[in-house]
């Protein structure tokens, strides 16, 4: 300690100019030098902008594995979403506003949600608009889970064709024992969402056919696939979720590759779906309520509009 300096300094002034001492060896001297003694000195002077700043979320399934959602990242999916106002497919449009709404309900006011979008919904929600034979797209069936999500205070001026008995049908297509069970939580969310009383919980074998899914998804290191197989466990199966599957390290480690993977080719309808498989996985606990899903995370969770922890008190001595 001998080879530092010992500073006093009774004003602002000082202080501001005995930090030019040290700021030398630490390269940000750059940052204040040209501020006035009356001007304020802040962290992002120094270069030091707090992760909040940065982050919208910040997820930590691990203790040593971080996966970053940054504020970057929210404004390029927003600006995406209300370029798609004009010009993109309604399912597109619908469900890429959903993916955001549940990964981000805290920023959904700064998304075009307006009146044109919900009657372009509802009109095909209450509309003969998708082939009855055709089993492989329920995006185009449920148009309305999305519109609870989006407007869920007029949810009830939407009168849907795809009613829950149609539903009913398409979750015994997709039992396990018969074609798949690739859509079968989705119309297990249409359900769940829209009508609860006439829901029918899933029986075991879903459980050991999701399972499946999932255990071959990893083997071949499709994260996608692995994490959409562990969420809808996590979901249809709650208790038999913490009991039985475990995530472990180099699994979130590939999810988070996954999604830097998504990032990097600009691929955002798979990078926020990506990113509702992670919220879920690190969820305490998924409620399906009136106001659609809710989500119980852990306190790691770290949200851009977050209030600052206030300063501690000052103590004089």
């Amino acid at each position: 300690h001998a080879n530092i300096p010992r500073i006093y300094a009774n004003t602002i002034g000082d202080i501001r100019g005995k930090l030019a001492i040290i700021s030398d060896t630490m390269g940000i001297r750059k940052h204040f030098e040209k501020k006035s003694p009356n001007e304020d000195l802040k962290l992002q002077d120094l270069g030091m902008e707090t992760e909040i700043q940065n982050n919208v979320i910040v997820f930590r399934p691990e203790s040593d594995v971080e996966i970053k959602v940054s504020n970057k990242d929210w404004e390029t999916m927003r600006d995406s979403f209300n370029k798609r106002h004009d010009s993109s497919s309604l399912a597109d449009k619908a469900w890429l506003a959903w993916r955001l709404h549940i990964v981000f309900p805290d920023r959904v006011d700064e998304l075009k949600l307006d009146d044109q979008l919900f009657q372009e919904l509802k009109k095909r929600c209450e509309s003969e608009f998708y082939d009855p034979g055709d089993i492989s797209a329920p995006d185009e069936r449920t148009y309305i889970v999305p519109l609870k999500m989006l407007y869920p205070t007029r949810i009830q001026e939407v009168n849907p064709v795809f009613t829950s008995q149609a539903a009913l049908k398409e979750l015994d297509r997709h039992r396990p024992n018969k074609d798949s069970i690739g859509q079968y939580f989705q119309y297990y969310m249409f359900l769940e969402l829209l009508y609860p009383d006439q829901l029918v919980k899933p029986e075991e074998d879903y459980f050991e056919a999701f399972a499946a899914e999932m255990n071959k998804a990893k083997d071949k290191k499709d994260w996608h696939i692995f994490g959409s197989a562990a969420m809808n466990l996590k979901v249809l199966f709650p208790e038999k979720f913490k009991k039985e599957i475990e995530i472990r390290k180099k699994d979130w480690q590939g999810i988070k590759q996954a999604l830097n993977k998504y990032r990097e080719e600009k691929d955002w309808p798979s990078f926020s779906g990506m990113l509702i498989i992670i919220k879920s996985l690190t969820a305490r606990k998924i409620s399906f309520t009136d106001q659609g899903i809710e989500f119980d995370m852990p306190e790691s969770r770290r949200d851009f509009k977050q209030q600052k922890k206030p300063r501690p008190e000052r103590k004089n001595f």
